[in-house]
């Protein structure tokens, strides 16, 4: 757990300066949709994702599983992560 401070920690610093780097991409008249869209896709990933990846464990760890994976949903966390970091390298470009 105290190794895990640290990187946790600096998602605390990186969310800040992305939401800043993408209101600096918008007109001014812009920024309160541009909150209101960011705050809105983040309520739908709290909904969806312990759903999706409850499902997910269980599909991969359960009895009978064709392959016993229960670290599944953590791959797909990483590979979800990835494709956000490269659709926002992208568009930052």
């Amino acid at each position: 757990m105290i190794a895990g401070i640290f990187p946790f920690a600096l998602v605390g610093l990186a969310q800040p300066a992305i939401r800043g780097m993408m209101a600096n991409l918008v007109p001014a008249n812009a920024q309160g949709e541009l909150q209101g869209a960011t705050a809105s896709a983040m309520s739908l990933t709290m909904i969806v994702s312990p759903v999706f990846m409850t499902e997910l464990f269980y599909g991969f760890s359960r009895e009978g599983a064709i392959i016993d994976f229960p670290g599944a949903p953590f791959l797909a966390a990483a590979l979800l992560v990835l494709l956000a970091l490269g659709l926002f390298a992208r568009v930052a470009r």
